[in-house]
């Protein structure tokens, strides 16, 4: 599949994910075959202003950029200027790919008229994808819900956005009124897939193997962008390549230590111990004795007794572990 100038030959994308899709889980995700992976949403206005924090976000590493691995940063904002000067400044930070966010539902995002707000006002989306086209001439996708409030106007949005100069979109069909609750109506997404020449990426509801496989197979979109269903379980991308495959104990266990060592080493000691609890808690989730575990983990501080429990832990394990099965 073709986004812009770049060849994907993976169909499962990982999403940008605030708080989750950072260097150190980007490279987990690589080791298992995540071709492309899409940064934490950065403000276009922090990135002009020269924000430290937020120009942080835009951490390319050098593994990142061999063979066929792409990186896609995502903005977000609402001033057509100041989106085309953010998108310049990802750009030159080394993105293959430039998103806009166009489906946040979050109420600090939409109250500055930019995430899912936006839907509501397709010249001001022409505008914005006309004034950030200018500026790059990476690949661009823009990542949109159904609709703003309860409206449904994706199809609409989408065509809106091919004209304009969008390279491919991915479509999270839901609309900003739900949020996250109830279900991803996967048929929009083969709507618009059939609205529209350019490339179609779904997301949403997509949690296992096999709802990737659905997803593929109901909608007809070119590739799926997985969120939840990576979290803890980097595996995944294996499994879109290999059906069969299913990590021993003694991988996720070293997978745990990798990924505690790259946060370490990327945050800091103090930082990088915080980041991981959360990814160590799915990483675990439905483990013998996995809350107890996460309970002793939350109270340390040193990096040796950390590690020293996660191998006692997983010693543990090795004797009554069965495989995951990760395609139900």
């Amino acid at each position: 599949m073709l986004i812009g100038r770049h060849n994907l030959k993976n169909k499962m994308i990982l999403a940008p994910m605030a708080g989750v899709s950072d260097y150190p889980f980007r490279m987990i995700c690589r080791d298992y075959g995540c071709d492309l992976a899409y940064s934490e949403m950065v403000s276009s206005e922090g990135l002009v202003r020269g924000s430290e924090k937020t120009s942080g976000y835009l951490y390319k590493g050098v593994e990142e950029s061999l063979g066929n691995k792409l990186i896609g940063f995502q903005i977000f904002g609402s001033d057509p200027y100041i989106m085309g000067e953010a998108a310049k400044i990802v750009q030159e930070k080394g993105a293959d790919i430039v998103d806009i966010n166009m489906g946040c539902p979050v109420k600090k995002v939409v109250k500055t008229n930019a995430g899912s707000a936006l839907l509501d006002n397709i010249p001001l989306i022409k505008n914005i994808v006309s004034s950030v086209r200018k500026k790059i001439d990476t690949s661009f996708t823009v990542k949109i819900r159904a609709g703003w409030g309860n409206t449904i106007n994706a199809v609409e949005v989408s065509k809106a956005l091919e004209d304009s100069g969008v390279d491919a979109i991915i479509i999270h069909p839901r609309t900003q009124k739900q949020g996250f609750s109830g279900k991803a109506d996967w048929q929009l997404i083969r709507k618009v897939k059939s609205a529209v020449r350019i490339p179609v990426i779904g997301n949403g509801d997509v949690v296992s193997i096999k709802d990737y496989d659905k997803m593929l197979h109901e909608t007809n979109c070119d590739a799926v962008m997985v969120g939840r269903g990576a979290m803890g379980n980097p595996w995944i991308f294996r499994l879109a390549g290999d059906r069969n495959y299913n990590p021993s104990i003694d991988e996720i266990k070293s997978v745990i230590i990798k990924h505690f060592d790259l946060s370490i080493r990327f945050y800091g000691d103090v930082k990088g111990i915080k980041e991981m609890r959360k990814h160590l808690s799915w990483y675990t989730k439905g483990f013998p004795m996995g809350n107890s575990f996460r309970a002793i983990i939350n109270q340390l501080s040193s990096i040796d007794d950390i590690f020293n429990s996660i191998e006692d832990y997983f010693t543990i394990q090795k004797n009554n572990f069965s495989p995951h099965q990760l395609a139900s």
